[in-house]
């Protein structure tokens, strides 16, 4: 995240852990998508961020909403979304949601088994379905295919819910999220394509999410990811469809960086330590998920020899550790003024970051202090 040296001073006198949302860079990663992918229709999948000013600068950008439930719903009807462009794109949302989002004017929901179809035959009846297949998800960093029918499965489904009395519209899958593999979308949307061949009542394709952002692993080229999307859709329908695309952390995953200060070091030979006064427990759960194996690129405020550290959460969990090994400048802890102390910033934070823990609380797990939250717009805090 770029920074003018005034906002880098007005940052460095807050009191750390805090998380600082760019809202411009948010709309711009919308703007890449049309001009790119060229969607037909964007729903932001609402579970990767739903803080109020996130999704009140997807809506004015034209965006969509994908929601999971009832509480996801009344977080982007909180902001005046309509139900026009809102879908649930969940195969295993609850009788009790899908009874409630019906009831608020949702008509547009996923399946991937005859469960959720009498579910909707019931609680949503005659609404638009389409139907979720399944997808490998190979080199995926966290893997959705516990979700999706096979290909072979799905006319029969297909099938079913009209025989209940749904109007399938449409067909969806999800390459895995943070998906490092261009194939997968590839593979998705040949598989789509047969269904459609079938079933020509079928009229919208949805790409799902798992555009990847840069963390510390190497990420295909998002143009080369375009590029079979488009080259895909291209090969495989005669006559191109709706196409509809659920981006979450791809909008606002590197729009955001966490900053903390080291509160902690313990010098070494091989590995120093170093504690800071962020947890794995407020919001950085996915390196935890990924047993260490996914990591944010980190920078400091100082210029310094690099040393290597191991950096740690500030709770006694045993798993509280950020990364097991990064080189950095020095740190330094300055036990008289905190605020000289070293700052260690996250990058891309932006993403299944604060959703994880309860926002409106004031410390998280063992008394950690829940961290802040500010919005640069205009490249001013706002």
């Amino acid at each position: 995240m770029d920074l003018s040296k005034d906002l880098l001073s007005e940052l460095h006198k807050k009191e750390t852990p805090f998380f600082i949302f760019d809202l411009d860079k948010i709309r711009s990663k919308v703007d890449l998508l049309k001009k790119t992918i060229r969607p037909d229709k964007i729903f932001y999948a609402v579970k990767s961020n739903s803080l109020s000013p996130i999704i009140s600068t997807l809506w004015d950008t034209g965006c969509g909403f994908e929601v999971n439930n009832i509480g996801e719903f009344e977080k982007v009807r909180k902001i005046g979304a309509t139900t026009d462009k809102i879908i649930n794109s969940s195969p295993i949302t609850s009788a009790a949601d899908v009874r409630s989002l019906y009831a608020e004017g949702v008509r547009e929901f996923c399946f991937d088994t005859k469960s959720k179809i009498d579910n909707l035959a019931y609680n949503a009846p005659g609404v638009d379905v389409y139907i979720r297949i399944y997808n490998e998800n190979n080199e995926s960093r966290f893997k959705l295919n516990r979700l999706g029918v096979h290909t072979k499965d799905a006319p029969g489904l297909i099938k079913y819910a009209k025989e209940k009395g749904l109007k399938p519209t449409g067909v969806t899958f999800h390459a895995g999220s943070q998906c490092c593999n261009v194939e997968n979308w590839d593979e998705g949307i040949y598989l789509a394509s047969l269904l459609f061949e079938k079933f020509p009542e079928l009229k919208h394709l949805n790409i799902g999410g798992g555009l990847p952002v840069a963390y510390s692993n190497e990420t295909p080229d998002f143009n080369s990811i375009a590029e079979t999307i488009n080259n895909s859709i291209k090969k495989y329908f005669p006559e191109k469809p709706e196409i509809r695309i659920e981006p979450g952390r791809f909008l606002v995953g590197d729009c955001a960086s966490t900053w903390t200060s080291v509160i902690q070091v313990e010098e070494k030979e091989e590995i120093s330590r170093a504690v800071i006064d962020m947890s794995i427990f407020l919001g950085l759960i996915e390196i935890l998920e990924n047993k260490n194996a996914f990591q944010y690129p980190m920078l400091t405020d100082k210029n310094e020899a690099l040393r290597r550290y191991q950096v740690e959460g500030c709770t006694c969990a045993g798993t509280d550790i950020i990364s097991e090994d990064t080189m950095l400048p020095r740190l330094h802890v300055d036990y008289i003024n905190p605020f000289e102390s070293s700052r260690l910033i996250l990058q891309n934070t932006g993403a299944y970051t604060l959703d994880y823990i309860g926002k409106n609380q004031g410390n998280g797990f063992n008394g950690a202090q829940a961290p802040a939250v500010y919005y640069i717009e205009g490249g001013k805090i706002v």
